[in-house]
């Protein structure tokens, strides 16, 4: 997601005399962590039953694991739960997980989620007659030159690039080298993807 922002789920239902309720209020923000998605918990001791926090909390990793556009995971994101509107007999483990998972999805809205692309390290050696060729094509790539240097009588190439601008380099690098340069690719990172990738993944 783009910003913080504080978000609340609400589960109430009536069956009969049978009510069943809960209200969770969490803050989403964008964080870089150690993992993917951190959660926090900011509850007293007395806030919530101790049968119920641990499914709280799988309802929170799983709605992160799930939550994100087009349901994928979510990263470089950091859920603090705030607090947990509590009523004896009618917090139930099930009006406990729905609330939680609404007030992740809330919380995506207002925090103006978006989508993100593996971004790959690339290395391409080839003679020096082809570098030319080869960085013409990598800028209509997108890919960002990083550095170049000299290996005998061969220049090595380095380069962050999308993974999805890579589709078809094989046989393209092959081409523009007369078949004499080589080139390995490793993951590196995850950047937002430009919007017009997000529409075409969206629509």
């Amino acid at each position: 997601i783009k910003k913080a922002v504080t978000s609340k789920g609400t589960f109430e239902r009536r069956t009969g005399d049978d009510t069943q309720y809960c209200q969770v209020t969490v803050k989403v923000e964008p964080f870089v962590g150690e993992t993917a998605v951190t959660i926090l918990s900011e509850l007293k001791p007395d806030a919530l039953p101790k049968e119920l926090r641990k499914p709280l909390d799988e309802a929170i990793r799983l709605s992160t694991q799930r939550g994100g556009l087009l349901g994928y995971p979510l990263m470089n994101v950091k859920v603090t739960v705030l607090n947990v509107d509590y009523k004896q007999g009618e917090t139930t483990e099930l009006a406990l997980t729905a609330a939680a998972s609404q007030a992740i999805m809330d919380g995506l809205d207002k925090g103006d989620a978006a989508l993100m692309e593996p971004v790959m390290k690339l290395e391409v050696v080839s003679p020096e007659e082809f570098i030319g060729n080869v960085q013409a094509d990598l800028q209509t790539r997108h890919a960002s030159i990083t550095g170049q240097e000299q290996r005998g009588h061969l220049t090595v190439l380095e380069a962050h690039v999308p993974l999805a601008r890579m589709f078809g380099y094989s046989t393209q690098v092959r081409s523009l080298s007369q078949g004499r340069a080589s080139y390995s690719m490793q993951p590196l990172k995850y950047e937002l993807a430009p919007p017009d990738v997000q529409e075409k993944m969206l629509f």
